[in-house]
């Protein structure tokens, strides 16, 4: 072989190297790339999945909050509820309580009463003040004394 046909086989191999050495720097630039790129979407996709996260733990909370006030109002309303049932049994208690009494005070009483005529009441019946006197009815003057009366005695009111 001559010594050009070396330098060019030399030539041909540098430059292949070089093309191979170039193509695997484009390969690794590319890599590069689609590593941040791929990296940027993990990125992007953790951040949305935190929002996603916060929105739901913000609707747990927010249901949490409503379910503990449904709950205490309904708590609250048996209370409620059982203090007026409560109530209404004492007063049923108090109420029977009071009848009882006074069922034992009219049957107490009762026992005690005997009805007979009394010897001492007047025949005329009634007292003295509302006994009709002859004196109310005495006229002293006339019934319409007070209303003026014309000749023809017509009453004018």
């Amino acid at each position: 072989m001559s010594r050009e046909s070396r330098r060019r086989k030399r030539k041909e191999r540098k430059r292949r190297k070089q093309a191979e050495r170039q193509a695997r720097r484009d390969l690794r630039d590319q890599l590069k790339v689609a590593q941040e790129q791929a990296a940027a979407a993990q990125a992007s996709i953790a951040e949305q999945m935190r929002i996603d996260a916060e929105e739901r733990k913000k609707q747990q909370d927010l249901f949490t909050t409503e379910l503990l006030k449904i709950q205490d109002k309904a708590a609250a309303d048996m209370q409620a509820m059982q203090d007026q049932q409560a109530a209404d049994e004492r007063a049923r208690v108090e109420r029977e309580r009071i009848s009882a009494s006074n069922q034992a005070f009219a049957n107490r009483a009762a026992a005690g009463l005997q009805i007979r005529p009394a010897a001492s009441t007047p025949s005329a019946a009634g007292t003295p003040q509302f006994k009709r006197r002859k004196q109310q009815f005495a006229s002293r003057r006339s019934a319409y004394g007070g209303l003026s009366t014309t000749q023809s005695s017509n009453i004018n009111i």
